[in-house]
């Protein structure tokens, strides 16, 4: 029961750590790597990219092996996050700007 508790509790923070860093990232980014002219994104693209991304960690969700140990299970469900990330990125951008925005949303 309490690891239960514990994982509801790293899952929410997680993702609350992630929405922030999403938008932090991509305010100052080009929707085109390095081109300018295109613009940057959005508040609005910004939002629709973290509706998508709850939708791909749902859907992801399903699949999730679910580690005994917390810090394995932290480690595994942060990446989920991260590979639903791309996904939504990937929808709007060039898959290999997206695997760079998701790299420095990482670190």
């Amino acid at each position: 029961m309490f690891k239960i508790g514990i994982k509801h509790i790293i899952r929410k923070v997680a993702w609350k750590a992630k929405k922030k860093t999403i938008i932090q990232i991509l305010l100052s980014r080009c929707r085109k790597n390095g081109i300018p002219e295109h613009g940057r994104f959005t508040p609005k693209e910004i939002k629709q990219i973290i509706l998508q991304t709850e939708s791909n960690i749902k859907e992801l969700s399903s699949s999730f092996m679910d580690p005994e140990n917390i810090g394995n299970y932290q480690n595994a469900y942060v990446g989920l996050i991260d590979l639903a990330i791309y996904r939504a990125l990937k929808m709007n951008i060039e898959s290999s700007y997206a695997m760079n925005l998701v790299s420095d949303m990482m670190w």
